[in-house]
């Protein structure tokens, strides 16, 4: 059936498109975006319907699709405390020796995640209603590539980067290590901790402050073995 369907949509000419001006954001941010749609034909054509379980949205429409008329819908919606943050299927979960532990057998094999929100457009078509999921998609103009897209994304409203993954300690000199801390959500604060092994110290801030969108903290510690673990070694 979804065959079918994809072959009305091809040989009609209908475009459909779910786009947004953020490529991401945060749980119980708001979220605008955009459904352009566009009948190329002289089918006759009604919009019915927008939906998106992710969001809990739903709108209903009923406005006619006129041959070759661009039409852009404008709508909001707040992203559900509960919707999960994107990052690999593999790695939601601890990894054995050599493999991943993925419970979905229908994930197993796909490149890339299911969008992160998926729209339902419903289109009534001559006679006949048919359903087309759509998902939201981030669009960007790059100076070499030309215009670009990429899923839409729920992130962490916090997330924090080490600027070096391996450290040598000769002695019991204490060294440096920065911490940039970004914001995907505004107005965060909160307390930070570099968790490690028994036997060394960490020195540096305890809290932080973020006020805007992608503002970014960079916080200095610094990281020395205490004598005693040197002379165990």
């Amino acid at each position: 059936m979804k065959e079918v369907e994809d072959l009305i949509l091809q040989c009609s000419g209908l475009y459909i498109e779910m786009t947004t001006l953020s490529s991401k954001k945060s749980n119980e941010d708001s979220v605008f975006f955009n459904l352009e749609i566009i009948n190329r034909s002289n089918i006759k054509m009604k919009l019915k319907s927008i939906s998106c379980k992710d969001f809990n949205f739903h709108k209903k429409l009923s406005k006619f699709l006129k041959e070759n008329q661009k039409n852009v819908l404008k709508n909001k919606a707040i992203v559900p405390a509960k919707l999960p943050i994107s990052q690999p299927y593999w790695l939601e979960k601890p990894s054995f020796l050599g493999a991943y532990n993925v419970d979905s057998l229908q994930l197993i094999g796909n490149a890339e995640n299911n969008p992160s929100a998926e729209f339902l457009i419903s289109v009534e078509v001559g006679d006949a209603t048919i359903e087309y999921k759509r998902p939201l998609v981030f669009k960007w103009n790059d100076p070499v590539k030309g215009e670009q897209n990429k899923n839409w994304v729920v992130c962490p409203k916090v997330t924090a980067n080490i600027d070096q993954k391996v450290m040598i300690f000769s002695d019991e000199s204490a060294q440096k290590i920065l911490v940039t801390i970004a914001a995907h959500s505004a107005n965060q604060k909160g307390n930070i901790k570099i968790f490690h092994p028994q036997g060394w110290k960490v020195i540096g801030p305890a809290e932080y402050s973020l006020k805007t969108v992608d503002e970014e903290l960079v916080l200095e510690y610094f990281i020395s073995p205490i004598k005693t673990l040197i002379l165990e070694l």
